[in-house]
């Protein structure tokens, strides 16, 4: 079975200290089971502090648990795909009393174009569609869905950065599709099979500009002051990755700085003060992880692949789901020099994550692989 796991996080720490205290122990406090031909993609905790989860489950559609006794959560509700014309759900957002989901398998088989949903939990025990909306792309799926204002920005994958107007929530309209250049970084014109590995994943919006990752094609910063005619204005990848595998998959922005995944290459943490001139402040990457290569065994092998990830204000830390990892906590109290401070799971459990989320002193986990079935974790 495939599951959501919740950890408690015991953080101690110096009355008066500004800077960030490692964790001295993470402990699984409550598990979700789900069914195993059902992947777990993103997971996050109702921000409004209400005691619920809503999950991503692809295949299986949105999930709806009642957390009021983390040990024992309670799936209430189901929205299958079946409501999303089969389309499968694989990120989701909130903002007050609704959910936004990106729908559309980021794989080729089914083919799926992107997609959004607008669901109201005004009551999670009785949540409903109130809109859906379907890109005319026949492929490609959507990777994520960040919202801003009266907008909906989807990560269409390969069919580019998608703006929707939403301020209707019973009348989702298209306002543009902008793809960002395949020419950076690594030279043009890539090959066909090259062509379907630039998309624009993880997203992060503010003040009318979007932070980018578009995998293959590094990080991107686009001007979406006019949402019918979207601008870039700034790129970034690391010279290290240029010729080689690159996947920036997913960013969290605190201040003038943007927290980003670049999955087999670790974590890189940007100077995004000056939206048009992104620079490199600090990286990290494990000891054991692969230098950049173009080997798909090497890559696949790697014993990290960083992908969501959560930044923790209070402690200056950032939680990131890391695959075959697990869990990576990360110091970045220093921005220029983040540095391994904590860890949950490892390589060895036959486990894998891809979704994580954090609200107050509570790590959320989406697995999205399992080789066994899910067991009871007790670690302190």
């Amino acid at each position: 079975m495939k599951s959501i796991l919740l950890f408690v996080l015991a953080v101690f720490f110096t009355a008066g200290t500004a800077t960030a205290q490692c964790l001295t122990s993470l402990q699984s406090v409550g598990e979700l089971p789900s069914v195993f031909t059902q992947s777990t993609f993103t997971v996050r905790k109702d921000n409004t502090g209400r005691p619920f989860m809503y999950v991503a489950s692809k295949e299986g559609g949105l999930k709806i648990a009642d957390i009021s006794n983390p040990a024992l959560p309670v799936p209430i509700d189901t929205i299958p795909a079946s409501a999303f014309n089969g389309y499968h759900v694989i990120s989701l957002t909130q903002v007050d009393s609704q959910l936004y989901l990106a729908l559309g398998n980021i794989y080729d088989t089914p083919a799926q174009g992107a997609a959004l949903a607008i669901i109201d939990i005004s009551n999670p025990y009785n949540a409903f569609i109130t809109d859906t909306w379907y890109s005319p792309f026949p492929i490609g799926g959507c990777g994520a869905v960040e919202i801003e204002g009266s907008y909906a920005y989807l990560g269409g994958m390969y069919n580019g950065l998608i703006i929707l107007d939403i301020s209707d929530a019973n009348n989702v309209t298209w306002k543009s599709t902008y793809l960002p250049s395949m020419a950076y970084p690594h030279g043009v014109p890539p090959t066909s099979n090259d062509s379907v590995k630039f998309n624009v994943r993880g997203l992060a919006v503010r003040n009318d500009t979007v932070f980018a990752c578009f995998d293959r094609g590094g990080f991107r910063v686009i001007d979406v002051t006019n949402k019918t005619a979207p601008v870039q204005i700034a790129q970034f990848c690391n010279p290290s990755m240029v010729g080689f595998a690159t996947a920036y998959n997913n960013v969290v922005l605190h201040e003038g700085l943007a927290y980003v995944a670049v999955d087999y290459q670790g974590f890189e943490v940007l100077d995004i003060s000056n939206a048009g001139a992104v620079g490199l402040t600090g990286s990290w990457k494990g000891p054991s992880w692969p230098a950049p290569t173009n080997n798909p065994f090497i890559w696949a092998a790697a014993e990290g692949h960083a992908n969501e990830l959560r930044y923790d204000e209070q402690q200056q830390l950032v939680y990131t789901a890391t695959g075959r990892g697990d869990l990576l906590v990360l110091d970045v109290s220093d921005p220029t020099q983040p540095d391994s401070c904590s860890f949950y799971g490892g390589v060895n459990n036959n486990i894998g994550t891809w979704g994580l989320d954090f609200s107050n002193d509570t790590v959320y986990l989406a697995y999205i692989v399992t080789a066994i079935l899910f067991i009871q974790l007790d670690r302190h």
